[in-house]
């Protein structure tokens, strides 16, 4: 079996992230970026836009425009922080907070909808190999062994289209 990893995998986040985002935005009003800062915040309530940044593993500049966003919509408000005046800490309010709660009703059934046609077994494995692509993906050894030949293909040696290449399977 030629396993296509990186095609499905592709495939496959864009699938559920489109929908989910979708589904998102028409059951609690929001992005799944929004959302993520609501429960980051209901984690850790004395969260500054760096933290947050930090957490969502997106840009300062990103969160410090989300954060805006997030107080208009009522979501969030901010105050000082009570131990260095220079900071301003991210607060949610009592609707920040319900469509919080709204939210994780939305993941459970998402999940759900996931598992679905799975047993527990299969399920761990494919949790176990999630866990696996995300250490690769922090793993910052080099793929390539230092003196593997990258470069054009030799004289004679077919090249082959970029759509029929088959990146899992060299």
């Amino acid at each position: 079996m030629r396993k296509r990893f990186f095609h499905l995998l592709s495939r496959a986040h864009k699938s559920v992230k489109t929908r989910v985002e979708r589904e998102t935005r028409d059951a609690v009003g929001l992005t799944n970026l929004e959302l993520g800062a609501l429960w980051a915040l209901a984690s850790d309530p004395a969260l500054g836009v760096q933290e947050l940044a930090r957490v969502l593993q997106v840009d300062h500049a990103v969160v410090s425009r989300l954060s805006k966003q997030l107080v208009r919509k009522g979501v969030v408000s901010r105050r000082p922080d009570p131990e260095d005046a220079r900071r301003t800490q991210l607060a949610l309010s009592a609707l920040g907070a319900a469509k919080a709660d709204q939210g994780l009703v939305l993941l459970g059934h998402a999940n759900a909808h996931l598992a679905e046609g799975f047993t527990e077994a299969e399920l761990a494995v494919v949790a176990r190999f999630l866990e696996h692509l995300i250490a690769f993906g922090a793993d910052l050894t080099p793929l390539l062994p230092p003196d593997a030949p990258v470069g054009p293909p030799a004289v004679g040696v077919a090249r082959a289209e970029p759509d029929t290449v088959d990146w899992d399977d060299p």
